[in-house]
C-alpha cells in the first residue's frame, strides 16, 4: 500500500541538524520533504517543485529568509513558516510583515513545528476551497470575496492575499460593524488548536491594511478598536 502524502514542504536551512531533525519528523507525519541550503537555491527549488509550504530560516547564506519571503510574495500565497534563533519580538513582527504566515523561535519542539505546519496547511486548502467546507462568497462595498476561489478584488483589481489575510478579511466583512477580538480571529483563523498570540494577529492587519491601501484611498478602513481588536464599519445604505 502507497504511503498517504499529507503534502510537499520545503525547508530552506542551512544547519544540517535542523534539515534532519525536521526530515525525520515531518516524514514521519506523512509530509514529503524537500531541501535547500541557501536562499538562491530555495527560490529555484521554490519555483520548480511549487511546494504546499515553506519552513524558512531567517539566517541564510546569499539570500536571507526575510528577503526570500518578499521575493515569493510577489507571486505567490504559499504558505510560510519562518525559523530565527533571534527570539525578539520585533524580529518576529519583521518576518510576519513581509509575508510569512507564522514565526518559530529556535530551539523548536519537534512536535509543536508539526501542529503548526498542520494548521497552515489547514487554513491554506480551507481558503482555497480544497476542503468541503465553504464560506459564502461577500461583497462588501467594491469589495468581493470568494473563498472558493481564494478571490479577492476590489472593483475588479485582483488583491494578492494569502491565505491568512484572506480569512481575517472574510471574517472581518462578514460581521461589518461587530468588533473581533484577538481572541476570536486566533480561534476562526487559526483553529482551536492556534499556537499563535496576539502581535500574530497584529501584525496580519498591518499587512491586510497595506496591500487595501494600494487599491483604494480608504485602505484603513480595518478599524482598531483598542484593547479588543479590529472591525470594520457598516456601510450605509445606498
Amino acid at each position: 500500500m502507497s504511503k498517504v502524502c499529507y503534502g510537499k514542504i520545503l525547508v530552506v536551512e542551512d544547519d544540517s541538524a535542523i534539515r534532519e531533525t525536521l526530515k525525520v519528523w515531518l516524514n514521519r507525519s506523512g509530509f514529503t520533504t524537500l531541501f535547500a541550503v541557501k536562499g538562491d537555491e530555495g527560490l529555484h527549488a521554490f519555483r520548480r517543485e511549487n511546494p504546499d509550504l515553506v519552513i524558512l530560516d531567517v539566517m541564510l547564506p546569499e539570500i536571507d529568509g526575510l528577503e526570500f519571503c518578499k521575493r515569493i510574495r510577489e507571486f505567490s500565497t504559499t504558505p510560510v513558516l519562518m525559523l530565527s534563533a533571534l527570539g525578539e519580538a520585533t524580529d518576529r513582527i519583521l518576518g510576519l510583515e513581509v509575508g510569512a504566515d507564522d514565526y518559530l523561535s529556535k530551539p523548536f519542539n519537534p512536535n509543536e513545528i508539526v501542529a503548526r505546519v498542520r494548521a497552515l496547511l489547514r487554513r491554506s486548502r480551507f481558503s482555497r476551497g480544497i476542503v468541503e467546507a465553504k464560506q459564502n462568497s461577500v461583497s462588501y462595498g467594491k469589495l468581493r470575496l470568494e473563498p472558493e476561489g481564494h478571490l479577492a478584488q476590489w472593483e475588479g483589481i485582483p488583491l494578492q492575499l494569502t491565505p491568512i489575510e484572506f480569512e481575517i478579511l472574510h471574517l472581518l466583512v462578514s460581521n461589518p460593524g461587530s468588533t473581533i477580538s484577538r481572541e476570536k480571529f486566533l480561534t476562526k483563523v487559526w483553529g482551536d488548536d492556534c499556537l499563535g498570540d496576539h502581535r500574530t494577529v497584529d501584525s496580519h492587519i498591518r499587512n491586510l491594511r497595506k496591500k487595501l491601501k494600494r487599491v483604494c484611498d480608504k485602505g484603513a478602513f480595518i478599524e482598531s478598536v483598542w484593547g479588543v481588536g479590529y472591525r470594520v464599519p457598516r456601510l450605509e445604505a445606498a
